[in-house]
């Protein structure tokens, strides 16, 4: 029997709900690797912000708009399929 060391759904489900800005080099690199592989592995990964329409309708510019973006939280969410 393999005796594995990386259990990625372990890993899936210890980023889901942290924000992206503040995760370390190796979270960012795992999180690179399931959203390229979550589809085969049946997961849907999700990165939303909790920026609005309306906090864009004062932009004025790209570097403003850029700056609001810059302020927003990112936050990480997985849906996991549901296991008869």
């Amino acid at each position: 029997m393999k005796i594995r060391k990386f259990y990625p759904r372990q890993v899936l489900r210890a980023l889901e709900g942290k924000d992206v800005q503040k995760i370390d080099n190796g979270q960012r690199k795992a999180l690179v690797y399931f959203m390229k592989r979550s589809r085969k592995m049946n997961q849907e990964i999700f990165i939303l912000n909790d920026a609005t329409k309306s906090d864009f309708a004062g932009a004025v510019n790209k570097e403003t708009a850029e700056a609001i973006l810059a302020n927003v939280t990112t936050k990480i969410f997985l849906k996991m399929p549901i296991t008869a």
